[in-house]
């Protein structure tokens, strides 16, 4: 029997996943690529950071003990696929206080461009300069 929650006609399994969703953000600039993800639902120990395959890989599950009538699990898998120029191997991740699961890493900086200056080599005739 699936439960419904009147207001809205929407099974609470349905409602439980709205507000037990994953909040998150992405900043792509020059400088860094950097995700920041919601995980107030979430202890540190349920949560893994992996870069595979050129995708950032942030997952988090949970699980409470059962009761007479069930057990709640959340569980998340979050992929994003990384920029070419980002620096996979240089990744770092920091969980606030507040919940909040910070995962950046730099970007390559390729050089910019730069003028190469022409050095004549000595020649032994210098009328040849004249023309």
């Amino acid at each position: 029997m699936t439960l419904m929650y009147p207001s809205v006609g929407f099974s609470i399994i349905f409602i439980e996943f709205i507000l037990f969703g994953v909040v998150f953000q992405i900043v792509d600039n020059a400088e860094k690529f950097q995700v920041e993800v919601d995980v107030t639902q979430f202890r540190p120990n349920e949560l893994s950071v992996n870069v595979r395959d050129h995708e950032l890989v942030i997952e988090g599950h949970h699980q409470e003990r059962s009761d007479q009538v069930g057990s709640i699990e959340r569980h998340f898998v979050r992929k994003y696929s990384l920029p070419h120029d980002v620096q996979a191997s240089a990744f770092e991740s920091r969980l606030s206080d507040s919940g909040l699961l910070t995962v950046f890493a730099p970007k390559s900086n390729a050089p910019a461009g730069r003028s190469i200056p022409i050095q004549a080599a000595p020649t032994r005739n210098s009328s040849r300069r004249a023309r």
